[in-house]
């Protein structure tokens, strides 16, 4: 009797991990979509708003010697 209610803990043991691991495997690939996301529209308004500076008045660097 013993034995049937160790089996039955460990096997409660196992689901739980292995579920944990499911929803942390989850829940990341969740935060690597968003990053991505939010990237992709930060280059996004970037490209948009900032102005390409005229070649003319751009600035050089100094050669060195």
């Amino acid at each position: 009797m013993w034995a049937l209610f160790f089996l039955a803990g460990i096997s409660l043991l196992v689901i739980l991990v292995v579920s944990g691991q499911a929803a942390r495997r989850e829940s990341t690939t969740r935060l690597i979509m968003e990053y991505n996301q939010a990237t992709r529209r930060l280059k996004q308004q970037t490209t948009k708003h900032v102005k390409k500076i005229p070649s003319h008045t751009a600035v050089k660097p100094l050669k060195e010697d």
